[in-house]
């Protein structure tokens, strides 16, 4: 699928996958999963850094047969997650933050950063991007907070043998990406709103609070 075939009524439904996916227990699981039906050849994941260190990774749906041979020991099968990335391997972000940091609701497409013959020379493409047959990505800041930020990203998987319709993703990530930061807003005031609640859950069983959720303007989201 390429972006000018999206109608307005197929891009209204992905937009209520974002809000709906922003409450899921694996948060953006849904979403990631409908973008990467909607555009083949990618690879999609969530990822948590503080500055240029990773500190985590969660892939929604599982790495597919293609990349599931080609992950190693740091993957763990139970939640799909990885931390504790060798300082070497963090060259690529060293060097991307030194050229673009992150925004709340940026676009980072690692194309208009780093050449094709950059992304190859640095040691995480050789030993984690390469090995998985995964090359440039886009990604979505939906959290920043100091020096530590989250993304959602998509990866194109070279060695899938489709097109990639990698402006058109860009593209659509722009489209969504006040509804990520607003959802995730959203997800993180109900979180709190809750935690509230089963702190005073003795006293607080009969009576009715209404939540209203700004931002730091005061503008209701």
């Amino acid at each position: 699928m390429r972006l000018e075939d999206i109608d307005a009524y197929a891009l209204g439904d992905l937009i209520g996958v974002v809000y709906d996916s922003a409450l899921e227990q694996n948060q953006w699981q849904s979403l990631i999963t409908r973008i990467t039906d909607m555009f083949p050849g990618f690879f999609g994941w969530t990822s948590s850094f503080h500055n240029e260190y990773w500190l985590g990774m969660y892939n929604a749906d599982g790495f597919n047969d293609l990349l599931l041979e080609r992950w190693d020991v740091e993957r763990t099968d139970d939640d799909r997650v990885f931390t504790q990335m060798p300082d070497e391997l963090n060259d690529m972000r060293r060097v991307q933050r030194t050229r673009v940091l992150p925004t709340l609701g940026g676009i980072l497409n690692s194309r208009q950063v780093f050449t094709d013959e950059e992304l190859y020379s640095f040691e995480f493409y050789k030993q984690k991007m390469k090995p998985m047959g995964i090359g440039h990505w886009i990604g979505l800041a939906f959290a920043v907070s100091g020096p530590r930020y989250a993304t959602i990203a998509f990866a194109e998987i070279d060695a899938m043998p489709v097109e990639k319709d990698y402006d058109g993703l860009h593209a659509l990530m722009e489209l969504l990406s006040p509804h990520v930061v607003r959802a995730m807003r959203m997800s993180r005031a109900l979180h709190l709103a809750k935690q509230s609640a089963d702190a005073f859950q003795g006293f607080l069983d009969v009576v009715a609070l209404p939540l209203i959720v700004c931002d730091t303007d005061g503008l209701l989201q």
